[in-house]
Formats: C-alpha cells, sequence, structure tokens
C-alpha cells in the first residue's frame, strides 16, 4: 500500500462528484491521485455564496445550491492530471492558485476518467 493511500473513489470510466463546502485552509490544492490508460482528473472550483467562518463546524448540513464555477477555474480550465501522484498540484491553465477571496467558501467537483482519487489538501 502507498502511502496515504488506505481508499480511494474510483472511476473505472468516467465519474464526477462534488465536495461539501468549506472554507480553503490554502491558496492551492493538490491532489494523491493514479490514473490508468489513458485516464486523467479534473477539478472545478465552485464558490459557495454565503459561507460565513462561523457555519465551519455545520457544513456538512448545507449543500452547493447556489455554489457557482470561479471565473479560469472551471473543468475545462483545468489541466488534466495524470499518471501516479501522491502530490500532484492542481493548475488551471498558468495558475495553480484557488483564484477566491481568503474567506470564501468553496466546494471542488471532481471529475475523473479512468482514475482513482485517495485523498486532496490546501497548500
Amino acid at each position: 500500500m502507498a502511502q496515504g493511500r488506505v481508499c480511494g473513489l474510483t472511476a473505472d470510466d468516467e465519474g464526477e462528484f462534488t465536495t461539501f463546502p468549506i472554507i480553503p485552509a490554502g491558496r492551492q490544492l493538490r491532489i494523491n491521485v493514479r490514473t490508468h490508460g489513458s485516464g486523467s482528473v479534473r477539478v472545478e472550483v465552485l464558490a459557495v455564496l454565503g459561507l460565513a467562518q462561523e457555519q465551519f463546524d455545520i457544513m456538512t448540513g448545507l449543500n452547493t445550491v447556489g455554489a457557482v464555477p470561479v471565473e479560469g477555474r472551471c473543468l475545462s480550465d483545468c489541466e488534466p492530471i495524470t499518471g501516479d501522484h501522491q502530490n500532484a498540484l492542481v493548475r488551471w491553465g498558468d495558475n495553480s492558485d484557488l483564484g477566491i477571496a481568503h474567506t470564501d467558501g468553496v466546494a471542488l467537483r471532481f471529475s475523473l476518467r479512468a482514475a482513482d482519487i485517495f485523498g486532496f489538501q490546501w497548500v
């Protein structure tokens, strides 16, 4: 078992999921991922309007209704991540910054094609 890979989410063909809203603890995103064949992973940043710091503890009760894609941070802007990486930096074109204010909440939409994702972290 590779470090940081106790369990993961797998898309044998294609799949997509969105995280619950969170206030990021950093300006960049790194993911632990493994793709197969011509597989790839892309990530979209969704701004969650009205998510305040005091809501942090109850976030699991919130949904992403009202979340809007951040300009320049859509799935189509994301550089596809391929291969086997425990710490791959997510990039949208030449930029790796999330593109939101430091206090804004976000949700992340992951698009997987023949890929496993084991986790992500803010840096």
